[in-house]
């Protein structure tokens, strides 16, 4: 996994700029910046260090899925807590979705991300 780019996407996540992700982890934006392009690994401290603050368990950045696998989880995640399942049917082919595939789409996701959670 590129730690870099995975330090990148969550500080994004959280609406954050360098900067201001910067400050709140108490190091310099130009670090951080050479951190999120690789030309900087951080030690496993400052490692800890910006996990924290993003909110993220350390192992976070040596997961082995790939980056489609964890993006398709971090959408499904979201999807399930925001409780909007209906967004699926436009990433999909599909022009309506009725009530059952509704429900049915929501205990596949339900599972699939209690699946992920065991693995955890």
């Amino acid at each position: 996994m590129n730690i870099g780019l995975r330090v990148k996407e969550l500080r994004k996540q959280l609406g954050l700029t360098q900067a201001e992700f910067a400050k709140k982890a108490n190091i310099s934006r130009t670090y951080l910046s050479d951190v999120e392009n690789n030309r900087y690994n951080p030690s496993i401290d400052t490692l800890q260090n910006i996990a924290n603050h993003l909110e993220v368990p350390l192992s976070d950045f040596f997961d082995t899925s790939t980056d489609n696998e964890r993006k398709t989880i971090d959408d499904i995640n979201k999807i399930v807590e925001k409780n909007k399942i209906e967004t699926i049917a436009a990433h999909l082919d599909a022009e309506e979705f009725t009530d059952a595939d509704l429900e049915d789409i929501e205990e596949f996701i339900k599972y699939v991300a209690s699946r992920k959670k065991k693995r955890e």
